[in-house]
Formats: C-alpha cells, structure tokens, sequence
C-alpha cells in the first residue's frame, strides 16, 4: 500500500479545502480544482498545484476525490475529468449525494476502467479541520485498501459498509435523516421547558452533565454549538430531502407515502429549528 499518493482534489469549499489542506500536511501531492479559483488560491501557500478544469487535474493522478454540493455538480465535473483520468485510477466521491447518482458513477467509471468509491463523510467543517471526519466508505476491499492513506489523513476513522459504492451514499442519508430526528427531539425539549418557565440551557447544563445519558459520548455541548448544529441543519435541509426521495423512489411503491411524510417532518424541523435559533440568540 502506497502511503502517499499523487491526488486530485475538486471543491475547495468549507469541507474541501480543510480536507486538501490535510492531505497536504500527510505528504500527498495535490492538485486542486475549484469553480472560484480565489477559494483554492491560499492552498497554493500549502504546496498544492491548481489546475484550470477537472480534466487537468485529473492527469496522471492516482485517485480523484470530489467534494461538491449536489449530484449535478458531482455528475458535471466526473463528465469533465473522465476521459483524462487514467486506466486504474480511483474516484473517492465524498459529496453527499443520491444513490441513484452513485450508481451513475459506478457505471460510468467501470466503462472507463477505471475505480469509483464511494466515502461520504459525517463532520462539520471544524471537523474537517481537524481531521476528526468519520468516514463511510463502500467499494472493492482491494480499491478501499489502497485509498486508506487518504482516509487516515482525513478523519478518526473509517467504517466500510460494502462493496456496491451505493451502500456508502444509503448511509449516508439515513444518518443525516437521524440527526434531523434528534434535532426535532431537541427541540421539542427545549421548547417544553421554556414554555413551562425554565430556561432552556438549564436544560442543556443538566443533560450534558448527567452521566447516565450525555448528550455526546465523548464532548460537553455549549449553546453556541448546539445552534451551530441548527444553522447547518437549515443550511443541508433542502438536499437531504432531495436526497431522501431519491433514495425512496428506489424502494417499494408503498414508500411513497413515506416521502410526503418524511417531507412535513422536515417541514417542521426546519421551522422548530428556526424558532430555536432565534430564541437562543435572543436569550
């Protein structure tokens, strides 16, 4: 297994550009391509190489990863840097995106003969900072084998889900539909006891400080992060919903009662979250 590896980068984002610069600082040689040249530019302080498209920073890669925001931007750029990606290469997809789109991308690549995985991460972009991202990674062991550099240099760890790259993007979205339903839970809670007269951080003191059930297993929570995990709940909701019904749509013609019903509950995540919000930064 080779430790370090001459990679490709495409989306220099919040989430993108920490992760390139950390592949940077573990010794791999990167290349990076974003939309917004500006964004990627103070990369170059950290010994990356720019390139001018998807297509030239492909070239002569070992492996590409992409971290955009959708499946239209994943889909535009693979369309790009597929013919100059060579034979053998590797594609870690590490956007958040559909099944559906997964599998378009199995496809495509193993046309081309060349490796597509699939390694949506769970993570915040201070995660992402700090290389503490957990990774979901589905593909050929030998293939998630010889991308473990990337991932160790990433996150804190790494759980393979399968070998159908899909399985990794189905994760995914479950997780994301967990966190919405403990955000609505929280919510609810803190709605219950503001409303009784009691101040809701109270409640977040005691929660996170009673041992027989921390609100996180290895952190204390503040106020001010617990409305960071709000804002970017409201930020992601339309595309995991979007992601969400593309999922149900590949199930049994009965889920579809499930889409309009997972569509009101975010619905009310979003409003509940916003009510939060604003009775937090009030507070």
């Amino acid at each position: 297994m080779t430790l370090t590896m001459k990679l490709a980068f495409i989306g220099a984002g919040n989430m993108g550009s920490p992760m390139a610069r950390n592949l940077l600082r573990a010794g791999h040689h990167v290349t990076v391509y974003n939309r917004t040249r500006a964004h990627a530019e103070p990369l170059l302080q950290e010994g990356a190489a720019l390139a001018d498209s998807p297509a030239d920073a492909a070239r002569d890669a070992d492996a590409i990863i992409t971290m955009l925001a959708d499946d239209q931007a994943v889909e535009h750029a693979v369309q790009s840097f597929v013919e100059t990606l060579a034979r053998g290469a590797v594609h870690i997809g590490m956007s958040t995106i559909s099944v559906a789109c997964s599998k378009r991308l199995a496809e495509m690549h193993a046309a081309c003969g060349q490796v597509y995985i699939a390694a949506p991460v769970f993570g915040r972009p201070v995660a992402a900072a700090a290389a503490k991202l957990w990774i979901v990674a589905a593909g050929s062991p030998e293939s998630i084998e010889r991308c473990q550099p990337v991932f160790d240099a990433l996150g804190r760890g790494t759980s393979v889900v399968g070998t159908d790259p899909w399985l990794a993007n189905t994760v995914k979205i479950s997780g994301n539909f967990l966190i919405a339903a403990a955000l609505e839970s929280m919510g609810e809670a803190f709605a219950l006891v503001r409303k009784s007269g009691v101040d809701a951080g109270q409640l977040l003191d005691i929660v996170n400080n009673a041992k027989s059930m921390p609100l996180s297993s290895s952190v204390m929570v503040s106020r001010e992060e617990v409305i960071g995990l709000l804002r970017t709940a409201l930020d992601r909701l339309p595309d995991e919903l979007r992601q969400a019904r593309w999922l149900l749509r590949e199930r049994e013609e009965f889920l579809a009662e499930r889409t309009r019903e997972a569509e009101t509950l975010m619905e009310e995540v979003r409003a509940q979250a916003e009510r939060m919000v604003q009775r937090a930064e009030i507070v």
